[in-house]
């Protein structure tokens, strides 16, 4: 079980840890992964983003630490594949359909054909910015930097950028994994570099 991280003053690291999965679009990811998702407190509670359908009760049961989820007044998603997006039913069916989930233009189309479900889907573009409570959420479209859906979430006051990808990521720096005692560790860089340079570095230049 991973055990939540406060990042900084009300920002949760509630996320989860795989250590079986070997393979990551094709690359030997032998340390396993961790899928991201992160909870902000405050006079609003947002949740960027969830995790691998699999460890969709995981991730209840972090957020749960912290409080309880049908206090989550919306969810923020920054990517659609199954690793980011696959407990987002679990998630809305357990603080509410109705409530707001923000999400890319394309990302909102991705989510209605992965699930069949009209959330109450709010789109966001680049050079948006939303307040939510006493929070702001700035917005960056990153399209092909790894899909078209793709964006990142930044919180100017914490100066904290939510990525678009899972711990074992397309992005150098982030290919960071959990041990089972809570601490930090990076795989040797030889495995992070295959991913970057095939996966992101390509789509980068446009940015």
């Amino acid at each position: 079980m991973f055990t939540p991280i406060e990042l900084a003053d009300g920002i949760y690291s509630v996320g989860c840890r795989d250590w079986d999965i070997r393979d990551f679009h094709g690359y030997e990811i032998p340390e396993g992964t961790s899928y991201n998702a992160f909870l902000i407190t405050g006079e609003q509670n947002i949740l960027i983003d969830t995790v691998k359908a699999p460890f969709g009760e995981e991730l209840v049961a972090n957020i749960s630490r912290i409080l309880d989820p049908k206090e989550i007044d919306a969810v923020i998603s920054n990517h659609t594949e199954m690793d980011h997006s696959g407990s987002i039913p679990r998630i809305m069916h357990k603080i509410g359909e109705d409530k707001p989930l923000y999400c890319s233009k394309m990302g909102a189309q991705n989510l209605k054909n992965h699930f069949n479900r009209d959330y109450n889907f709010q789109v966001v573009g680049s050079g948006d910015t939303l307040t939510l409570g006493n929070r702001t959420f700035s917005f960056l479209e990153t399209r092909m930097l790894h899909w078209p859906d793709s964006m990142f979430t930044y919180m100017p006051e914490e100066k904290f950028c939510s990525p678009v990808t899972r711990s074992v990521s397309t992005m150098p720096g982030t290919n960071f994994s959990m041990t089972r005692s809570g601490m930090t560790s990076c795989p040797m860089l030889g495995n992070i570099m295959p991913i970057f340079c095939c996966i992101s570095l390509p789509g980068s230049r446009r940015f």
